[in-house]
């Protein structure tokens, strides 16, 4: 039996993202990035949204990538070396090593996933965790000092209203000290964002 987590790194006054849909204020320093590289060697299957799926794909499977700092090149080893499921109604196609599939048939589907699955499945994004709320057995909220951008947020960490998180299921916070880093961004399967909640599906 699967077990279904949900990890994202947040703010300490609950968000995501900044206004404009960025996440350099969650930017991992080499520590955080190593936590998160074996989280990923752990995970037998990554669930994303439209947004953090674009916003995953395009930076980690870029060949520079390979070429990049070792803690960098191994994340994207990893990364391409897990399936990814796209949950997702305008997408008409996915990379190789993806699986598309609607948001219509998403419970359904991670139902049957952590019924035929031996190990962890990693869902990845708020909107997406919103709908599978039900069936998430595990929270890992990993705190974020506050950034430059802090003042004003678009997107909420939990998948539910209000801060903070909401639901029963047992929560274990993973280490970050997580430092903006100026516009750079590096997501990682713990500090990527969904794109802004007002965005397509």
């Amino acid at each position: 039996m699967g077990t279904l987590s949900y990890t994202m790194s947040t703010s300490l006054d609950g968000y995501v993202e900044d206004t404009t849909g960025r996440i350099a204020f969650s930017a991992p320093d080499e520590e955080v990035h190593r936590f998160a590289n074996q989280q990923t060697r752990e995970t037998a299957a990554f669930l994303f949204g439209r947004g953090l799926y674009e916003v995953m794909e395009e930076f980690w499977t870029a060949p520079e990538r390979a070429d990049g700092a070792d803690v960098e090149a191994e994340f994207a080893r990893e990364y391409a070396a897990t399936p990814r499921i796209v949950f997702s109604d305008t997408l008409t196609s996915v990379a190789p090593g993806c699986r598309l599939v609607r948001r219509a048939d998403a419970i359904d589907e991670v139902v049957r996933l952590k019924e035929e699955t031996d190990g962890e499945l990693a869902v990845g994004g708020a909107g997406l965790a919103a709908s599978l709320l039900d069936l998430i057995d595990e929270f890992r909220p990993a705190w974020c000092p506050p950034s430059s951008a802090a003042a004003s947020r678009s997107s909420r960490s939990a998948p539910t209203s209000g801060c903070g998180w909401s639901s029963s299921a047992p929560s274990r916070a993973a280490p970050c000290t997580c430092a903006t880093r100026g516009s750079a961004e590096q997501p990682t399967s713990a500090t990527a964002s969904p794109a802004r909640s007002r965005r397509r599906r």
